[in-house]
């Protein structure tokens, strides 16, 4: 089949900081693929973004393999083979974008936490192909520490620190783009659109309409462990590709849940604390004038929404641990502290960022990580334990905790001796954050934390956490 620019429709530009570029939008009645023309406005730059998938015509394919020919006039300029191309997209460049932004200026503005100092051995490169992953997980979910999940990945903070792995931090920028949650409504062109659709969902559960079947093929995506590979990228680039993926990312997160819950539904508390941040940067670095992409009003109010949830639970659980999103174990209510603390680092870089209707609630999250990291109302011992028995003070949470979990009972030490090293970190980053903002306590914790987490007997530290 063909698909011509001369017979695509027109979809406006965008301007970033650094690009301006056109989209035009070619779509067929007997394919569910899709390619858009993208040229720069200025230059002879050309992209063709290779997107599969429809969410009305009822015809999502579980994979597509095909060859593929890219001619300008009648000389062939690409050509290859894709193989199990689901629905996500791929593009084709005839010239890569250039570096032209900084980091130092992200992390004066607050779109990056804070600086980063290099811990460690280089994670290794990774190289993209189309429908490639470049080292990101293809199950999302799967439990434990890797260096695509937390603030920033581990590549783009060994990039922040030290200058280098630029190749796969690109690299991961496509693969990201690549992954299957880019849910554009056939017939308008556009991301579906919540105020159209508001019981749109993937989750078949809660009368969805639409409900959007992607038939992923060895790739899950979950949002308590979804990875931020693209904000790095952009802030090099400043390419609307990357910056497109980023909100359809936030989108996801919504679509997510099932269709009569997911505006108002947090989840876990990583969940939310990924959520609120990427969707906080999609709005922060959308464009006034967004062209193709999503509107600033379109993620102001999917941020505001979570917002307004958050503000609601906080009434329901008040007291020193502050918890948002508690589970229950064992018959009683208890909440992860190391979760906790991912939340309060990113409600922080929220209000960090420019987002200051967050500022009360990352007050009140610090709160609680600050007693934690000042020993105050339980050992610091236990400032990162896996989980705490809810209850209104520390202390009675620390009294109740030790009768309910046998790993609570006994430890060593007189400083931090208890729990997994990388959830200190997480403390750590927090504290950090909160230095920026200059909250109470903030650099006597994140003093205190880096020491822990340098002693000899501590695991290996990571760049993404060693915020500074």
């Amino acid at each position: 089949m063909t698909f011509l620019q001369s017979a695509a429709i027109d979809d406006g530009f965008v301007q970033t900081f650094a690009v301006s570029q056109r989209s035009q939008i070619c779509q067929r009645s007997d394919s569910p693929l899709r390619v858009l023309f993208r040229p720069d406005t200025a230059g002879d730059r050309m992209e063709i973004v290779f997107e599969l998938g429809r969410i009305f015509a009822n015809d999502v394919a579980k994979s597509m393999d095909y060859t593929y020919q890219i001619k300008r006039g009648a000389t062939i300029v690409a050509s290859g083979s894709v193989t199990h191309h689901w629905w996500a997209r791929w593009r084709w460049q005839s010239a890569a974008r250039l570096v032209v932004g900084s980091l130092s200026s992200a992390v004066a503005s607050g779109l990056l936490p804070a600086n980063f100092r290099a811990l460690g051995a280089d994670a290794p490169a990774q190289a993209y192909q189309p429908m490639g992953l470049a080292g990101f997980a293809p199950d999302m979910g799967a439990a434990g520490e890797r260096r695509d999940i937390g603030l920033i990945t581990e590549w783009c903070a060994q990039y922040a620190a030290k200058g280098n792995n630029l190749s796969t931090v690109i690299a991961q920028g496509e693969a990201m783009a690549g992954f299957p949650w880019i849910f554009r409504d056939e017939r308008t062109g556009r991301a579906i659109s919540l105020t159209t659709y508001p019981n749109a969902s993937v989750d078949d559960r809660g009368a969805p309409n639409p409900l959007i079947l992607t038939q992923l093929i060895n790739v899950r995506l979950e949002e308590a462990h979804m990875p931020n590979g693209l904000l790095v990228p952009y802030l090099l680039t400043g390419d609307p590709y990357y910056l497109e993926a980023l909100q359809y990312q936030a989108l996801w997160c919504y679509l997510s849940h099932p269709a009569d819950a997911y505006r108002n539904f947090l989840g876990q508390t990583r969940a939310a604390a990924w959520t609120l941040a990427s969707t906080g940067l999609a709005l922060q670095l959308t464009p006034a004038s967004s062209g193709w992409l999503m509107s600033k009003a379109q993620m102001h109010a999917r941020l505001d929404a979570k917002r307004t949830r958050l503000e609601a639970d906080r009434l329901l659980y008040p007291g020193e641990l502050a918890a948002a999103c508690p589970q229950v174990e064992g018959g009683v209510n208890v909440t992860a502290p190391w979760m906790d603390d991912f939340l309060t680092a990113s409600l922080c870089w929220l209000v960090l960022m420019g987002r200051n209707e967050f500022s009360s609630l990352a007050q009140w999250r610090w709160e609680s990580s600050r007693r934690r990291g000042m020993g105050i109302g339980m050992p610091r011992t236990y400032a990162t334990a896996y989980r705490y028995v809810m209850a209104p003070t520390l202390a009675e949470s620390y009294t109740k905790s030790k009768a309910a979990f046998a790993d609570w009972r006994t430890t060593t030490g007189t400083d931090y001796a208890f729990g997994d090293w990388n959830y200190l970190s997480y403390l750590h980053g927090a504290a950090v954050i909160a230095g920026r903002l200059g909250y109470q306590d903030a650099q006597a914790v994140a003093a205190w934390t880096d020491a822990q987490l340098n002693r000899a007997d501590a695991w290996p530290r990571t760049t993404k956490w060693a915020l500074q």
